[in-house]
């Protein structure tokens, strides 16, 4: 944290006004050029499965009147989290409100979404997507299931120095140990 030039070690707790504005501006975004993209390219909607064409979807019910608000709620955004970043060098989350997620087994064939888990899922991510900040997600320890916990780290735009920085630091001071049901997939 800092201000008025003078270091600061420890965490200050911030809040961030109009979150759920800029969460539903985020996805009217999204699922609105997904469904441009696919209809200006003539895609037909079963060469995606059913979470996307849900999605899809929805996109096609947007208007342009619901496409620009979200853009400029976008804009607002860049000016809030600009005058937070005036105030700290780095914002921390956690990378998600909760761990992954079991998938029914009974969907595997024909697909599966659960919109309240992916706004879980999302919670804290939306905000370096919608407005382009750097973020990273490091692996801070388990929970009880001994499934991964990420911390969340965004910074300013252009201070990817300070981002990596911070990062290595952290994981420098973290021990994590390896959970008992783990798979080491890059040299499985």
């Amino acid at each position: 944290h800092h201000s008025n030039n003078e270091c600061t070690e420890y965490p200050t707790e911030i809040e961030i006004p109009e979150l759920n504005a800029m969460r539903q501006a985020h996805s009217i975004i999204i699922v609105s050029e997904m469904a441009n993209a696919v209809n200006k390219h003539k895609l037909g909607l079963e060469q995606f499965g059913f979470p996307t064409r849900i999605n899809l979807e929805i996109g096609n019910y947007f208007t342009a009147a619901d496409y620009v608000h979200a853009l400029r709620m976008r804009t607002r955004a860049y000016q809030i989290f600009h005058d937070i970043f005036s105030k700290v060098d780095v914002i921390i989350t956690p990378s998600t409100a909760i761990t992954a997620p079991s998938f029914p087994k009974k969907y595997e064939s024909c697909g599966y979404s659960d919109l309240s888990t992916v706004i879980e899922i999302m919670r804290y991510a939306f905000p370096a997507n919608l407005i382009g900040i750097p973020a990273i997600s490091i692996p801070v320890g388990y929970d009880r299931k001994g499934l991964p916990i990420g911390m969340q780290i965004m910074t300013r735009h252009f201070k990817e120095d300070v981002l990596l920085g911070f990062s290595m630091l952290l994981e420098q001071t973290l021990s994590l140990h390896t959970p008992a049901q783990y798979v080491d997939i890059l040299h499985a």
